[in-house]
């Protein structure tokens, strides 16, 4: 089924399947005529002829529901079947529709799910948290990076069709997967494998830090809030970037110097320490997701099961 991904990723919001498509891709575009994700919209006017070595077009004519057509240059006449002339069109909302209902997202409203490029699918919901779905057919994200730009903290999936995509905005807060890699088998009754996707959520991280508002979220809670450029914001922020990295002290003290704009006024290790005691206080919890590996090291990490 990859080579329909391939084809509707395309920037037209009309996309047209034929004999061609029908012939070597057999099963899977029965399975999407069958779903309603293809619908047949008309039958071709004209043909390329096949009766010289001319290479030109031929009207087809319907002849009291005989149909064929007549080489210009002489070739003769042949016969068609009504098969080899259907013209199919990708549905963009009915494939959504089926997106959400074969991986389990409880679905938008109807509004929703319009004929644009990116789209609302929904909600999806684990043991630890609800996301909010999107899915975007092309390779143009502008309409996702604005949309999740003014959507804060609110965590998210992106599907997409082959392979991620580059935000220009609310790529920290966004989980992208592809489509192509939770197909389901061939000759399954589902077109996804909703066990692929559900591994994925549930695989996703349950810690996230939040740099652009000083939030700290675990399982999708907003558990504790820094002030905007504190000792604290920077000292998270590092940790951050070093997901389940072990960060020396040193290397820590010396980016919050950085980014305060002045030296700490203790030594590193003190400087780390009093960070994450100053955390605790808000949020008790803190132990379990920010540890010592190393002596001389923190690191932030998921969560003990």
């Amino acid at each position: 089924m990859r080579w329909f991904l391939e084809r509707i990723t395309a920037r037209s919001s009309r996309v047209s399947f034929g004999i061609a498509d029908k012939k070597g891709h057999e099963v899977g575009f029965a399975a999407l005529v069958a779903k309603k994700v293809l619908k047949r919209v008309s039958n071709l006017e004209s043909v390329e002829c096949g009766l010289c070595n001319e290479g030109h077009e031929c009207q087809v004519r319907n002849d009291d529901g005989v149909l064929s057509y007549v080489c210009e240059n002489g070739g003769g006449k042949k016969l068609l079947t009504d098969e080899k002339l259907t013209v199919y069109e990708y549905d963009h909302p009915a494939f959504t529709e089926l997106i959400a209902q074969e991986l389990g997202i409880q679905a938008a409203d109807a509004t929703a799910r319009s004929g644009d490029p990116f789209s609302a699918l929904g909600s999806y919901t684990t043991e630890t948290a609800t996301t909010q779905v999107f899915y975007l057919r092309t390779h143009d994200a502008q309409e996702a990076s604005l949309r999740f730009a003014t959507m804060g903290n609110e965590p998210r999936v992106l599907l997409t069709n082959l392979a991620e995509v580059s935000l220009a905005a609310g790529a920290d807060a966004t989980r992208q997967c592809a489509l192509a890699d939770i197909l389901a088998k061939p000759r399954a009754k589902t077109l996804f494998d909703a066990q692929a996707f559900k591994a994925r959520m549930e695989g996703g991280r349950r810690v996230r830090f939040d740099p652009s508002q000083a939030q700290l979220f675990v399982d999708g809670t907003l558990v504790y809030t820094a002030g905007l450029n504190s000792p604290e914001h920077h000292f998270l922020s590092y940790l951050w970037e070093h997901w389940q990295e072990q960060a020396t002290h040193r290397d820590i003290a010396a980016y919050m110097k950085k980014k305060l704009g002045h030296d700490v006024a203790d030594a590193a290790q003190k400087v780390c320490h009093k960070m994450k005691s100053s955390i605790k206080k808000a949020y008790a919890g803190i132990d379990d997701i920010l540890v010592t590996p190393t002596s001389g090291h923190y690191m932030l990490r998921e969560p003990s099961p």
